[in-house]
């Protein structure tokens, strides 16, 4: 039994919510629940549909995939009524959820082990009416960054492959992690999800802009950087840095032959850093850092 609020009065459209996609991310699961208390039926012209804990037995094991079956639910959309529970709670919530919603938000943070600016990500659409109208809503949660990917690795079997097929306008949020919490990025998160709300005509007020208008951005394909070996990583950079186009940002060192010298990563393009591993202990494949750089004004 996953827990769902729907708060529900008059016509007006369908906005749909989720947090604890991945059990270690809290700041999208305390938001919703906060909102659950604060957001007045009277004043509301449509539907919101609150799941705080998208994968349940994740957000009870503190832990990004189910322990139930080892599964990533936002790898597996749109799920599978007769498969396992991980791929039963996915086909709920899109067979569901999101196929009456109008808008879909995901709330995300960096889990355990990594860390990430405060930002928003969406992806173009082929109608470029939908990209507008998407990134309209990227806009109005006002985070300090929002990413516009033409493409992304590892998107197969995602919340926001399945919901984008629908021609639904969908955004994910990225809110902070290391495994923990803050009072800036709840407050952030907060501000973010009562904008939307505004935004969608759901209930009445103003767009909080927060410290300013997002600045849009995208991610080079070379602005990846990815594990060789498994080992210890030292980083030689934060977020918020600036890196250049081969520089060197981190250090794989072996765990078993300290007399190997370590195995220096170097980032193929520059940017600025919004997402870094936060965990020392590191294996061939896990993602380190990534940058994002501005976009020309004619996205």
């Amino acid at each position: 039994m996953a827990p769902l609020i729907s708060i529900k009065n008059g016509d007006g459209p369908c906005l749909l919510l989720g947090g604890g996609n991945h059990g270690d991310e809290f700041e999208g699961q305390i938001a919703l629940r906060n909102l659950a208390h604060e957001l007045n039926p009277n004043d509301v012209s449509g539907q919101v549909i609150l799941v705080p804990a998208i994968n349940l037995p994740a957000v009870l094991n503190n832990s990004r995939c189910s322990p139930l079956d080892d599964k990533n639910i936002n790898r597996l959309f749109p799920g599978d009524r007769h498969g396992t529970i991980t791929e039963k709670i996915a086909s709920f919530i899109y067979d569901e959820l999101v196929q009456r919603a109008d808008y879909v938000v995901d709330l995300h943070a960096g889990g355990r082990s990594m860390h990430t600016a405060c930002y928003a990500q969406m992806h173009r659409y082929e109608e470029p009416e939908k990209t507008n109208a998407t990134l309209e809503l990227m806009k109005a949660f006002a985070v300090p960054i929002g990413l516009l990917y033409d493409t992304e690795p590892d998107v197969h079997g995602n919340l926001d492959t399945v919901v984008e097929e629908l021609g639904k306008p969908f955004i994910a949020v990225e809110l902070g992690g290391s495994g923990t919490v803050s009072p800036q990025s709840v407050a952030i998160t907060m501000r973010g999800v009562h904008n939307v709300l505004v935004h969608c005509g759901i209930v009445r007020g103003q767009i909080d802009q927060g410290e300013g208008p997002t600045a849009i951005m995208g991610v080079p394909s070379g602005g990846f950087v990815i594990a060789e070996d498994h080992g210890i990583f030292e980083p030689f950079v934060d977020l918020g840095d600036v890196v250049e186009p081969g520089q060197p940002v981190g250090q794989m060192h072996s765990v078993q032959r300290p007399d190997r010298k370590p195995i220096v990563h170097h980032i193929e393009e520059g940017g600025q850093v919004i997402c870094r591993r936060t965990i020392g202990l590191t294996t061939h494949g896990d993602y380190l850092y990534f940058v994002a750089v501005p976009l020309d004004a004619g996205i």
